[in-house]
């Protein structure tokens, strides 16, 4: 409607800069050109009149009511200043208006979520104005997140109308199974929104955090009944729910899938880092060697060059398949690779033995193997 009626010119400027840019922007140009719309609707004029402080408020108002969308949601303030809408001295991003916001009240983070019952709002806010001395502000927004987004908004979801603590068993477990997952929309293939639903890693840190709720106002209760103690109510979360052991266990078996899939391109990895540190050591020598106002030639191991063929790499050193003597004077069992299965033929190594060997080629071809102590090449694999 904006873009037909408002100022065709205006949003035709701004499709031509979109066309300009990848192919990959072209969704968050249309977010942008929304965002656009959305001023323009609330304020009049055309694109051309929009100013800062219009861009400003409506990023002010998508953080009051917690819009997400990450860089989409600034994403319309780069376009309108490539446009030449802003004088010289525009900030180059929005993002420095809302540093300088401070943080929020914890009325204003409570009231991110927009809960219903005026009662448990309140108490929301008393709770976490209790713990406040306590606490750093990244762990009050944390908990506020927890108690009023992801605890009481989605209860008042599950049963509209709701004004007490006491939940009802089958609302209790709607929600927790309901915590278990996290839902997001992404963009598909075809520019379609869809919902993607993957599990909460860390669900049992958010029960702890809603435990902790029932747990301090009944205590609390004790020592202001008239003030805590209508709220004072059994806790729907049991110690058996927030038992982490098995987390624990999944954690860490995470942690040594991701070390194990990273372990084999190790050595190239530090072969990768030690040729550039060697050749930034040689421009900073080249440099300080170099009078000034003349150009620096760069040394020759410096200069980028073209990847190595294996054939003329110097091939890594072969391991023995013969028997060697022990102190007893014994031969002893062959010390191949192939030694461990007999009934194996010597050139055909299966498994992870052929993945490695295969990097270990790649190796060589990056100038992985150097001489050692003794003048022989060294193989990565080894």
């Amino acid at each position: 409607m904006m873009a037909e009626i408002r100022d065709p010119d205006g949003f035709a400027r701004l499709h031509q800069l979109a066309a300009e840019g990848p192919a990959s922007s072209r969704k968050d140009a249309q977010i942008a050109a929304t965002r656009i719309a959305t001023i323009l609707a609330c304020k009049g004029g055309r694109i051309a009149d929009i100013t800062v402080g219009d861009c400003v408020e409506l990023v002010d108002t998508q953080r009051r009511v917690h819009a997400r969308g990450g860089q989409k949601k600034v994403d319309f303030y780069l376009r309108l200043r490539d446009l030449g809408n802003f004088p010289e001295d525009a900030p180059a991003t929005i993002r420095a208006f809302g540093l300088a916001l401070g943080q929020l009240s914890i009325e204003e983070l409570v009231d991110r979520y927009r809960i219903q019952c005026r009662p448990v709002r309140n108490l929301s806010v008393d709770y976490l104005r209790e713990r406040q001395p306590s606490l750093d502000f990244a762990s009050l927004d944390a908990i506020s997140r927890t108690l009023a987004g992801l605890f009481w908004a989605r209860i008042e979801a599950l049963a509209p109308g709701i004004d007490t603590l006491r939940l009802p068993p089958a609302v209790a477990r709607a929600w927790k199974e309901d915590l278990k997952v996290k839902k997001r929309m992404v963009t598909g293939p075809d520019g379609k929104s869809v919902e993607v639903a993957s599990p909460r890693l860390n669900a049992k840190d958010e029960l702890m955090r809603v435990r902790a709720l029932y747990l301090d106002i009944a205590q609390w209760a004790a020592e202001e009944p008239a003030r805590w103690g209508p709220w004072a109510v059994p806790c729907p979360i049991s110690d058996d729910e927030i038992h982490k052991a098995k987390e624990r266990k999944r954690r860490k078996a995470r942690m040594d899938q991701r070390t194990h899939e990273r372990l084999p391109v190790l050595p190239i990895l530090i072969s990768t880092a030690d040729r550039r540190r060697r050749a930034a050591a040689d421009l900073l020598q080249a440099a300080r060697n170099t009078e000034p106002g003349t150009v620096i030639i760069p040394p020759e191991r410096s200069r980028p060059t073209g990847r190595s063929s294996p054939a003329v790499d110097p091939p890594a050193p072969a391991r023995s398949t013969g028997s060697r003597l022990k102190k007893s004077g014994t031969p002893s069992s062959p010390t191949s690779r192939n030694g461990r299965c007999p009934s194996a033929p010597a050139h055909a190594p299966s498994g992870p033995h052929a993945f490695m060997s295969t990097l270990a080629s790649d190796a060589r071809s990056s100038d992985l193997t150097r001489p050692n102590g003794h003048g022989l090449p060294r193989s990565a694999t080894t």
